[in-house]
């Protein structure tokens, strides 16, 4: 219409017109920050998304499920002080992110034992896999400070591993509360 009267009066209707367009076609393409430069940014910054409720849920009662059968209380995998001392804050979720592997790899899906049936512990897998797609989002995460603590800290945790032998998975599956807990507390 405007077009058509070939009128100046014309230019804000049709500024506004084209603001409104791309306002509203910025929400489909997921804002004016998307894409991979974006996805690279979050994930290089060791953040990750809030677990979603139910599966705290089931891995704190599955953590206590496997306690009760853990004769030794006094080794810790997952101890916040020893992991952390000597760290840059920064550096504390790479830390999770190293240990999360870790164990993921070497002591819950390596075991032989990782096809157990159901019954010895239930929904096992639907939080190992949830673990999976954590370890997953944190994968571009980056060390920024001295890499020999975070090497350390991960000989300590082998040691242990192998220390308890038989039982480290059971160990592991019982820390499996304390490991979201302390991922989600410095990755969030």
């Amino acid at each position: 219409l405007c077009l058509l009267q070939k009128s100046l009066n014309c230019w804000p209707t049709l500024t506004f017109l084209f603001c409104f367009i791309l306002w509203a076609s910025l929400p489909a393409h997921g804002g004016p920050i998307s894409g991979p430069i974006a996805s690279q940014a979050k994930k290089a910054s060791c953040k990750i998304a809030k677990s979603p409720p139910h599966i705290g849920k089931i891995t704190y009662t599955l953590a206590k499920w496997a306690q009760r059968s853990d004769a030794d209380t006094v080794t810790r995998l997952i101890d916040p002080k020893s992991l952390f001392s000597n760290k840059l804050e920064e550096d504390h979720c790479y830390q999770m992110k190293e240990v999360l592997n870790y164990l993921l790899q070497q002591v819950l899906m390596n075991s032989s034992e990782a096809q157990a049936p159901a019954v010895e512990y239930p929904h096992l897998r639907d939080v190992l896999e949830f673990f999976a797609k954590l370890s997953e989002d944190l994968t571009d995460c980056k060390l920024k400070g001295d890499k020999k603590g975070i090497e350390s800290n991960m000989e300590v945790l082998k040691d242990k591993i192998k220390k308890l032998g038989e039982s480290a998975r059971n160990k592991a599956i019982g820390e499996l509360d304390q490991l979201l807990d302390t991922t989600l507390k410095v990755c969030s």
